[in-house]
């Protein structure tokens, strides 16, 4: 009965969006799904934002967790020197500027010199950031200064340590005590969860590192875009990834 339900609401939602000029891609055959629903059913948006989030909700509300939504995304590649300031990396400071315009309502919890978000936090103080603190403690002290003005994180940049022994040799540098929570994921999580439902519909989350893990659809971001910077030799290439807060996320 579960999965008559599920083919029933991907046809209906097909039919609505299709004539509201929306391109929609179906992944898995609606024949089999007598079988088992199927695990993925991709979007590529092409309508407002607004009836995007009502779309994601009520399709999660059906069958949370065995629907992914996809949209497309912009992949780039780029060759560039190495730096540790990583926003004067050409490329990677010009793909931010594009989200983070003049930077009124965006965090930036590991900021180092960078002034491209309002709101800077570094937990070095001999960096430019404006706030040296944890950069969790500064992430929920931000989200409660905003809201006292009745305003919402705009976006929030991430460009922390890339690895944990970089998490090690920034918190001796600066004379803390390293726990095994601050060499693990809880590190990058527990500032992407403070701070996932507290930025605004149709924000952005930037996201740089090793990886394009992100935020992830469990916090209600999806990626639109991705660029890889290279900087040759045997260095690490740097990963950068965009993604747009859709709706309130569960994790």
């Amino acid at each position: 009965m579960r999965a008559r339900r599920y083919a029933c609401l991907c046809e209906s939602i097909y039919d609505q969006y299709s004539r509201s000029g929306w391109q929609i891609h179906l992944c898995g055959s609606l024949d089999g799904v007598r079988d088992g629903p199927p695990s993925l059913f991709s979007l590529r948006c092409r309508g407002l934002a607004q009836d995007w989030d009502k779309l994601m909700q009520g399709m999660q509300a059906l069958h949370r967790g065995d629907i992914v939504a996809e949209r497309e995304v912009i992949f780039g590649w780029a060759r560039a020197g190495a730096s540790k300031e990583t926003f004067k990396i050409k490329p990677i400071r010009e793909l931010v500027q594009r989200y983070v315009g003049d930077g009124e309502d965006w965090l930036d919890p590991f900021a180092r010199n960078s002034h491209l978000c309002e709101l800077t936090n570094d937990i070095n103080p001999e960096t430019e950031a404006k706030w040296h603190s944890d950069a969790l403690e500064f992430s929920e002290w931000a989200i409660a200064y905003l809201a006292l003005n009745a305003r919402r994180p705009a976006g929030v940049v991430l460009d922390p340590p890339y690895s944990y022994r970089q998490v090690s040799e920034h918190y001796r540098a600066v004379g803390r005590r390293v726990t095994s929570l601050d060499t693990s994921y809880n590190f990058y999580n527990r500032v992407m969860n403070a701070v996932c439902d507290a930025v605004r519909p149709g924000g952005h989350a930037i996201s740089c590192g090793w990886n394009s893990n992100g935020f992830g659809p469990r916090r209600g971001f999806f990626p639109v875009e991705l660029l890889v910077v290279r900087h040759g030799q045997h260095k690490n290439d740097t990963i950068v990834l965009v993604e747009e807060k859709m709706q309130d996320g569960e994790y």
